[in-house]
């Protein structure tokens, strides 16, 4: 198996078809079985007791038709902190004052690395400027958000952890 390394995601499913916008990294295998990791980042907005959720739209081909937070992948070069902020820029129109040094959750997995920040601290008012990723955007009691259909397993236990 050779070593990782970096390349542009070219499937349709990152960042909107544009391959610009994405980087994964490819792991080497043997013949043409060659894996994409995509490299995401996330932010979970609290206000209080509440959470920012972002539902996926049903036509999208990852994790369609669910709950999620709202981000986006890594681009080649960016440092995570960056693309979270430029990401919430983009979806959100928000600008993250304050992103915390450890991140809250850390998902590694065969073809994703998700880390999701706790933002506390943001200027501008959340809107759906990403319409075609989200058809919708709510605020949820931690309490009730652990209930609904999410995105990955292990986001019920992260938003038990931030009602603590």
């Amino acid at each position: 198996m050779g070593a990782a390394r970096s390349s542009r995601c070219f499937l349709p499913e990152c960042a909107g078809g544009d391959p610009a916008r994405s980087v994964g990294r490819v792991l080497a295998g043997t013949g043409h079985d060659v894996a994409l990791i995509h490299t995401v980042v996330a932010g979970a907005l609290r206000s209080g007791s509440q959470v920012l959720l972002c539902h996926r739209t049903p036509q999208r081909r990852w994790y369609p038709n669910v709950w999620d937070f709202p981000g986006g992948h890594v681009e080649e070069g960016e440092h995570p902190a960056d693309a979270l902020r430029r990401e919430l820029l983009e979806e959100l129109g928000v600008t993250v004052l304050v992103v915390p040094v450890e991140a809250g959750l850390e998902i590694h997995e065969e073809d994703l690395d998700l880390t999701v920040w706790t933002i506390n601290e943001w200027s501008g008012t959340p809107t759906n400027l990403a319409p075609t990723e989200h058809d919708g955007l709510a605020w949820f009691e931690l309490s009730d958000a652990v209930a609904l259909p999410l995105a990955h397993p292990s986001y019920p236990r992260f938003l038990a952890r931030m009602q603590g």
